[in-house]
């Protein structure tokens, strides 16, 4: 049984909102423990759902349980910035078996703007010193309700990940509550980790097969002078990672660092004949041919991590299966992260360091090798890109990609001949293969979700132009469809109110539009008497809080000023 849940706390008053959507019913508890009680013991061993509820709703929830005043754990959590299982040891004994929505430094409130839904917020001052009113509660009680609505509507598009979990679960015969773990803390669960203490977080290896590269051996050496047995202070710890090598190879700048290889020809634009070479299961591969893995995993654990990593390559030909693929695939690269995360049982720093290092200066020999017969276009964490001078050179890169094999261990996969491409910089680029499939990353021109909807007018306009050729114009001054024009901004913590044409809102969550009106101004962040300009907003916006998913292009709206920012994207990419 599903309960998803919210509460809102004030000094003297709390609410919650709960909503069951199998039984279509809804409880609303207002000041009143008694009854929240009884629902935790009619529904203990079933899942309550909410968004931020691990680190906030769940323990409003076991404070109330415990007879504390919620309002002393919302100033714990939110004032204090402390953890809820900080503030008395009675409330583990009230389990909750919770999942939770949360998409990191995104608001609950952003993402129904994305979704183009209504975004007006509660009048009800939260700071309020008094007791609320009936009209004041009643208010609350409604905003509460459409938060519940809108968790609901969020977990039918996030399902996957509950449904990813869920078969983890199953698959290695895990208690139903570990679905309320991280993924992080799933991960170690199945790996069986006992946390082991480690002091060696910089005692690196080296494979010998990297005495191979010559061209670049001062990268090599490079990483090889941070080689050591001593014990660092976190102060030095983070010093040392702060480093980095930013260097020329083969004809594009590159960055070395403790993170991950990122190189680009910057602002590139192409078309010929480009081959996207692929590590298949780069880090896994590494951890297990190089026996990378955390010292805490038991052997057990190494078995399950290798037959996930082989199954999830196998099972890629079985789309009726992704499900069982993409809980392999999780588990394996949420185990590099897990190792640098000293709250988790798998935390080993020095191994998740071999992996990061040793798949940088790998990737360096292939570049070394290729070199002489391809032009260099890209190196990121898990592959390349290269240009063939022809594709007669298409058989001597096989050859010598084949060569690279047998010396990591690792194995390599062409994807189709790329034939168009676009690229800002590692982390920003499109392209379209020989079958005109399209292939890409960064928030410029990636497809957009209903969850991350932002400025998707100029994305599509971006998209258009390079996949099809389509004037930027075409593609926006053909479009009527108001939510595709949306600017999404958050207010942070550190502002006070923002400012538009004269007038002051403390809502956290604003829809901006660029604006053709002498009337309408800028909109402005506040705090201290000054006034900050939001990112990638206009000199002239108007603001429309209302639910605008059927909504049409009014005659205020400003097409020029996003034809234009499409025109300076656009040449961040190359482009004309």
């Amino acid at each position: 049984m599903l309960h998803f849940i919210d509460f809102e706390v004030f000094k003297y008053d709390w609410l919650c909102v709960i909503a069951n959507p199998i039984t279509k019913t809804e409880t609303v508890i207002v000041n009143n423990p008694d009854k929240l009680r009884q629902y935790y013991q009619d529904h203990k061993s079933e899942l309550f759902i909410g968004y931020n509820i691990r680190d906030y709703d769940s323990w409003i929830f076991k404070s109330i349980l415990g007879g504390f005043n919620p309002f002393e754990m919302n100033e714990h959590i939110i004032t204090k910035g402390l953890k809820g299982y900080q503030f008395s040891n009675t409330l583990r004994e009230y389990q909750l078996i919770i999942f939770d929505l949360l998409q990191l430094n995104t608001s609950l409130k952003q993402l129904e703007a994305f979704q183009g839904h209504s975004i007006y917020e509660s009048n009800v001052d939260f700071r309020l010193d008094r007791p609320l009113t009936q009209a004041e509660i009643d208010e609350t009680i409604k905003y509460c309700r459409n938060d519940v609505q809108e968790t609901m509507n969020l977990f039918l598009q996030k399902k996957a990940d509950y449904d990813v979990q869920m078969e983890l679960i199953n698959e290695f015969k895990l208690p139903f509550s570990y679905i309320g773990k991280t993924q992080s803390q799933l991960v170690a669960e199945i790996m069986e980790a006992q946390r082991v203490d480690t002091k060696d977080e910089f005692n690196l290896n080296f494979p010998d097969y990297l005495n191979r590269i010559h061209k670049y051996k001062h990268i090599v050496d490079w990483f090889k002078k941070f080689k050591t047995d001593l014990e660092f202070t976190d102060e030095q710890k983070k010093f040392l990672y702060s480093q980095k090598l930013d260097i020329d190879v083969a004809g594009c700048p590159h960055t070395f660092a403790w993170g991950g290889l990122h190189g680009a020809k910057l602002k590139y634009s192409g078309t010929g004949y480009y081959l996207h070479i692929d590590v298949s299961q780069y880090y896994p591969s590494l951890t297990v041919k190089r026996n990378y893995f955390s010292r805490a995993t038991s052997e057990e654990g190494k078995k399950r991590y290798d037959m996930m990593r082989l199954e999830s390559i196998r099972l890629k030909k079985f789309p009726e299966l992704k499900l069982k693929r993409a809980g392999y695939k999780l588990c394996n690269n949420k185990a590099y992260g897990c190792m640098k995360d000293k709250y988790n049982a798998l935390y080993d720093p020095l191994m998740a360091n071999n992996i990061c290092v040793t798949g940088q200066l790998s990737l360096l020999l292939l570049i070394e090798m290729l070199e002489p017969i391809v032009e260099l276009i890209q190196s990121n964490t898990d592959g390349l890109i290269v240009k063939l001078h022809s594709l007669d050179d298409y058989d001597l890169v096989d050859d010598i990609c084949w060569e690279w094999e047998q010396l990591t261990g690792v194995t390599l996969a062409f994807d189709p001949i790329i034939t168009r491409i676009y690229q800002k910089d590692v982390n920003n680029y499109l392209f379209v293969d020989e079958f005109g499939e399209v292939e890409a990353k960064g928030a410029y021109v990636k497809n957009l979700s209903p969850l991350d909807n932002d400025l998707p007018i100029v994305n599509k306009a971006l998209r258009e132009y390079m996949i099809n050729n389509t004037p930027v114009e075409t593609t926006i001054n053909s479009c009527d469809e108001l939510m595709e024009f949306q600017k999404i901004v958050k207010l942070s913590s550190k502002y006070e109110c923002v400012e538009h044409n004269s007038s002051r809102y403390t809502n956290k969550c604003y829809r901006v539009f660029a604006s053709n009106s002498p009337q309408d101004g800028m909109i402005y962040k506040c705090r201290d008497g000054k006034a900050d300009k939001f990112a990638n907003t206009p000199e002239k916006a108007f603001i429309c809080q209302e639910d605008i998913t059927a909504a049409t292009v009014p005659e205020r709206l400003n097409r020029q000023w996003y034809i234009e920012l499409a025109h300076e994207r656009l040449r961040q990419f190359g482009g004309n």
